[in-house]
């Protein structure tokens, strides 16, 4: 009798596991299909582009002439397009597909960086101390492609959907810029104020007053070293021209009534634009690497925030191993 039940508790535990596999509770389940297209901004299929397919299901997707993808799967899944030097795609992946659907589209996007440091006294206010841009062979992320101008233009560019001033003035109109980020990096601030406002000198809203001491608010919190004698924006241009203080999203202030690191959206009869101030040079002026690598850190962090990403901020460096010989700019009131 024992013998007997015991076989029959084995039959019914075999029979249970296998209506669980059939029923995909242990990661099976029945198959079905999902499909897409990948195009350009202009809705042309992009041929070869590769969909990375994780979850329950490891495969690879490989967009047709047409830009068409398809792919069998069981499961829950990702879809990621695989990244491509200087694009961006649009969603960035598509999470949690659990059943057929044919609707999984993405937009690739072309997304170069102008980084601009053409020392133009006409344009700009006090000393010239640019911050470079990363080198490339630095570059962990290829979706991000730069490209570095250092002779004069008198005219916006185009094709660009960020724009670097590093601590330079701008001889061309900014508010006919065409993409979506402008980037100021310390005196940067004052062709972009001049252009969006009229505003021409500093005192109007802003000034060249950060301390060394910057405190992060957002999206973490705690203290570094940062350059006195740079550009921070005063709080009071919030409403101001369009321009609405996004410091729900990124934020470090040394002073109270002003912004060392800011994030505003601007919207006016010119246009519309993001646009992240980065006022303090990092670490000490004679050490270029120190503030490069940490500028970089921030506009890439906010880049990715705003193209749909997920990304993490970088922590804090190690106040230790910083450099703290700093100097204010020459030439600065």
């Amino acid at each position: 009798m024992v013998m007997r039940r015991t076989r029959m508790c084995l039959l019914m535990s075999a029979m249970l596991l296998a209506a669980l596999i059939l029923s995909g509770c242990l990661g099976g389940g029945k198959s079905y299909t999902i499909s897409g297209t990948v195009t350009d901004s202009e809705e042309n299929g992009i041929p070869e582009v590769k969909l990375i397919i994780t979850g329950d299901t490891s495969a690879v997707a490989v967009t047709n002439d047409d830009g068409e993808w398809n792919a069998t799967v069981k499961g829950k899944v990702t879809i990621t397009p695989e990244p491509q030097e200087g694009y961006l795609f649009s969603p960035p992946e598509r999470t949690n597909i659990a059943k057929s659907r044919s609707n999984l589209d993405f937009v690739r996007v072309s997304n170069k960086i102008l980084w601009y440091m053409y020392d133009d006294p006409e344009h700009r206010a006090g000393a010239y101390s640019p911050i470079s841009p990363p080198d490339p062979d630095d570059l962990t992320e290829t979706k991000y492609a730069i490209v570095v101008v250092e002779v004069a233009l008198t005219e916006v560019p185009d094709g660009y959907d960020a724009l670097v001033l590093s601590d330079n003035g701008a001889g061309f109109d900014l508010s006919e810029f065409s993409g979506r980020i402008i980037v100021t990096l310390d005196g940067g601030v004052a062709p972009l104020m001049y252009w969006m406002t009229g505003a021409i000198g500093e005192d109007e809203y802003w000034d060249f007053d950060t301390e060394e001491e910057l405190h992060w608010i957002r999206p973490i919190t705690g203290t570094e070293l940062g350059a006195f004698g740079d550009a921070r924006i005063y709080t009071s241009l919030d409403g101001e021209f369009g321009f609405t203080r996004r410091d729900d999203l990124i934020l470090a202030s040394s002073v109270s009534d002003g912004d060392d690191v800011v994030l505003y959206r601007i919207e006016n009869e010119k246009g519309s634009w993001w646009w992240l101030h980065i006022g303090p040079h990092f670490g000490d002026y004679s050490d270029e690497e120190i503030s490069t690598a940490r500028a970089w850190e921030i506009i890439h962090y906010t880049l990715d925030l705003l193209n749909g990403y997920d990304p993490v901020f970088p922590p804090l460096p190690d106040q230790e191993t910083a450099s703290m010989s700093f100097a204010p700019a020459v030439g600065r009131n």
